[in-house]
């Protein structure tokens, strides 16, 4: 009896939550967004975020101290938020997107991906009932960048377990893309970015002599050309301390 009861209290709960989320996404936002934050750290992990000019957010999921070496950054002391002057957020974001971060149509499509990627079945069922659009391969891709010291670059790009049943119909994945499995586990052993770009190799990176040569599904390259987001409007934010 306690078990069933318990099984019910949890499914009342995930029907709440999906009922919340099919609220939001079909409300348009009353008020402007006015996020600051940099950095998330959660009991999963630790999250970089970029808010660039064009709209959208950029995040870099799971950094390690080689991403704030490459960043500038002191990795004791991070930054916990934004920078105040645009352009200077603006070239926060361009170096998290050679990093291999993912560029979002906004703050909530991104935790609605974030929830489908920790295996939240209220998120998923969203995906899988079609009550929001599908996953695109830029969403559900998993992507790291190693920048050697004897120049090009190193690219890794892994699907995601958690959105092969979520993703776009149309997302095709040729026989060389990789599966997120143990991936970033083994990144985060790397103490340098030679390191990380060895690391990249064994697991089927591929090299490219400049950024100009990559033409993966990743986000690198995006700055110069991107107008839109995947599937809406890219929502624009601004600074406004709290």
């Amino acid at each position: 009896m306690f078990f069933s009861k318990s099984y019910a209290i949890i499914n009342l709960f995930l029907s709440c939550q999906a009922k919340e989320a099919r609220r939001k996404h079909r409300c348009k936002p009353r008020k402007p967004e006015f996020p600051i934050e940099r950095m998330v750290t959660t009991i999963n992990g630790l999250w970089i975020y970029g808010w660039p000019s064009k709209g959208g957010l950029i995040v870099l999921s799971h950094p390690t101290r080689v991403d704030f070496d490459y960043l500038g950054w002191d990795y004791l002391n991070p930054h916990r938020k934004r920078d105040q002057d645009q352009d200077a957020e603006d070239e926060v974001c361009k170096m998290l997107l050679r990093l291999g971060a993912t560029w979002y149509d906004s703050r909530s499509r991104y935790n609605l991906i974030a929830a489908v990627a920790q295996n939240v079945t209220s998120a998923r069922n969203l995906f899988l009932y079609d009550e929001v659009p599908a996953a695109t391969a830029v969403e559900s891709l998993w992507v790291r960048v190693g920048w050697p010291s004897t120049g090009g670059l190193w690219v890794a790009e892994f699907i995601h377990g958690a959105f092969e049943d979520v993703v776009d119909d149309l997302v095709e994945w040729d026989e060389q893309d990789g599966h997120y499995g143990n991936a970033a586990g083994q990144i985060v052993l790397a103490k340098d970015m030679d390191e990380r770009c060895e690391i990249l190799k064994r697991l089927g990176g591929r090299f490219y002599a400049s950024l100009d040569d990559y033409h993966g599904k990743g986000c690198l390259k995006m700055w110069e050309h991107k107008t839109t987001g995947e599937v809406g409007p890219l929502v624009r934010t601004r600074y406004v301390e709290r």
